[in-house]
């Protein structure tokens, strides 16, 4: 008897297990996922560069931050593309000489201290787009998960990548209304306008992937596939004091409302939410269980 109440224990937890891993996919638990269409991709851009680096500091660990970079750049898929780092700091009382001290970099730039990460990685797009590198790597300062940041870009960065998120994965919304398991809510409803915008129609009912904790590498031609009025305008509703959700319900501009909203929503804008993304890539350690398709856990761009 003892034995078979230790036999039960063990399957009503991985029952449970089973259970959570459910509820964290809710495109699994609820219903079709979408298939985007193909994305508009600028195959007439030349690049300078093969690989930005682009990160977005306050007062994060530089040491840290230094050693990452180093194990980073010393990967076999990216130590030959010589990446170029530029580090946007919206600490009002950094000083870029120590920072350089502390974390290699080509590059320090100081931003306000406003729209989250967001608002760095698009004051990079509009104030380099004629000089984007061929693929940008966008991170924190603190990267979330680094093993498993490091296993993905290792496994599937390849020269064809067109997306490759590199957060946690496995949770979709429906485009309409989007809730995650966090109690987020598009309640801005950005998320079927801008598919509206991308794709000239109203989103389909099915689930797409969301992204998080703002990490991700993506190709210059899907992001100037795009258009910068996209870019723009997504600006203005992330950092001017004109715009409703420019700030946090008590005033705050370093954490806006839309940046969560943001945060969420770059998967989609550069064409790759697809609801497959959420079964395909396992959330953590995707080595593990035998080799995936290049394709399993991002978006490829088509050849020239």
């Amino acid at each position: 008897m003892r034995y078979r109440r230790i036999a039960i224990m063990v399957g009503a937890f991985f029952l449970s297990i089973s259970g959570l891993w459910i509820y964290f996919q809710p495109g699994v638990a609820g219903g079709p996922d979408i298939v985007l269409p193909l994305p508009i991709l600028d195959m007439a851009y030349l690049p300078r560069r093969q690989l930005d680096i682009i990160i977005s500091l306050h007062h994060e660990d530089l040491h840290k931050l230094n050693s990452h970079l180093r194990t980073i750049t010393l990967l076999p898929n990216i130590a030959p593309l010589n990446p170029h780092v530029i580090i946007y700091t919206k600490d009002p009382n950094s000083d870029a000489e120590t920072i350089l001290d502390q974390a290699s970099a080509e590059n320090i730039i100081h931003l306000p201290n406003r729209g989250r990460e967001g608002g760095t990685y698009l004051w990079h797009i509009l104030n380099n787009w004629e000089d984007l590198a061929e693929h940008t790597l966008f991170i924190q300062a603190d990267i979330h998960n680094f093993p498993t940041f490091l296993e993905k870009l290792g496994a599937f960065f390849v020269s064809e990548t067109g997306m490759l998120d590199l957060g946690f994965s496995g949770i979709s919304c429906t485009l309409t209304a989007c809730i995650d398991p966090w109690k987020w809510e598009d309640k801005e409803r950005f998320l079927p306008q801008l598919y509206s915008t991308l794709h000239g129609s109203i989103p389909p009912p099915e689930n797409a992937k969301l992204t998080y904790k703002g990490q991700f590498v993506v190709s210059a031609r899907r992001i100037r596939g795009v258009g910068r009025g996209v870019y723009e305008r997504m600006q203005y509703l992330l950092e001017d004091e004109k715009s409703p959700w420019s700030s946090d319900k008590n005033g705050r501009r370093d954490a806006p409302v839309f940046g969560y909203t943001l945060e969420r929503a770059w998967g989609l804008l550069f064409g790759c939410a697809d609801g497959r993304l959420v079964v395909d890539c396992p959330p953590y350690w995707p080595g593990k269980g035998g080799r995936k398709g290049l394709d399993s856990c991002q978006c490829l761009d088509q050849r020239l």
